[in-house]
């Protein structure tokens, strides 16, 4: 079975952090009525995954009342029974230039259990404490380890304005060729994927309905090739509407943390 490299993972990874500080300083204004603590921004996740593996991910947090947010020990997904794992890899503070600091938190989750699995808080465990947070709406579909596709991690779109399509360009280590069926498995949804050329499949597809202004979608890759079932996932899921988070954006997600 083919593993991934580290450079994709660190593309991802970057650009989500980048992307973090791009929309923290775009959407925060002047607040009224404001929460006292703050918030993460709340996101419908869609995560496919093989068991036994695992993917990173950025949750931003908005530190409203600039009272701070200390850097928790660990962290754990409430509502998956333990069935997904999660600990803080990355933690880094940002001044959005609007006085209001934002928080990028970069959390693995590790998949020991095939299943679909949901949550929607996340628990900070501090030294002596812990809180949970409202995160928004997250399925991790995880299925049975499988024969593995390589994807190449610098061929795969990270982010996007759009949150009602996915935009998809995935190059494979061994390719793609006219004669296999490739499909893309998301959502409980399964669309295949036309336009092979040159060893990859690119193009968009369409996303259910959802109310959430940021979504991460990381489909799974279905090939099927002389009789024989392929698999491959993306190295990180595809940031959609993280390019356009704009004021109302904020607004809703604040509402959402709060259960408005």
């Amino acid at each position: 079975m083919k593993k991934y490299g580290k450079k994709g993972l660190t593309a991802a990874l970057v650009l989500a952090l980048a992307l973090a500080v791009v929309f923290a300083s775009a959407a925060l204004g002047e607040r009224d009525g404001a929460p006292d603590s703050g918030f993460f921004a709340q996101t419908d996740a869609y995560i496919a995954a093989a068991r036994g593996t695992a993917v990173d991910a950025i949750l931003t947090y908005f530190d409203v009342s600039s009272h701070g947010l200390e850097r928790p020990v660990a962290c754990e997904l409430r509502g998956c029974d333990g069935a997904v794992g999660a600990s803080i890899e990355k933690f880094s503070a940002y001044d959005s230039g609007n006085g209001v600091p934002a928080y990028s938190l970069g959390v693995r989750f590790s998949f020991g259990e095939s299943g679909i699995h949901r949550a929607n808080e996340l628990v900070l465990i501090y030294s002596e404490d812990s809180e949970a947070y409202v995160i928004g709406d997250w399925c991790f579909d995880v299925a049975d380890e499988t024969e593995t596709l390589a994807v190449d991690g610098y061929s795969t779109v990270y982010a996007t304005s759009k949150t009602d399509a996915l935009p998809y360009r995935y190059i494979f280590d061994d390719g793609v060729s006219d004669g296999d069926e490739v499909y893309l498995e998301y959502c409980e949804r399964s669309t295949p994927a036309p336009g092979i050329e040159n060893g990859e499949i690119s193009g968009e597809v369409e996303l259910p309905e959802s109310r959430y202004a940021l979504r991460l979608i990381r489909p799974r890759i279905v090939v099927e090739r002389g009789g024989e079932t392929f698999y491959a996932y993306p190295v990180a899921a595809c940031q959609c509407g993280y390019l356009d988070f704009d004021e109302d954006d904020f607004n809703a997600s604040r509402l959402m943390a709060l259960g408005e």
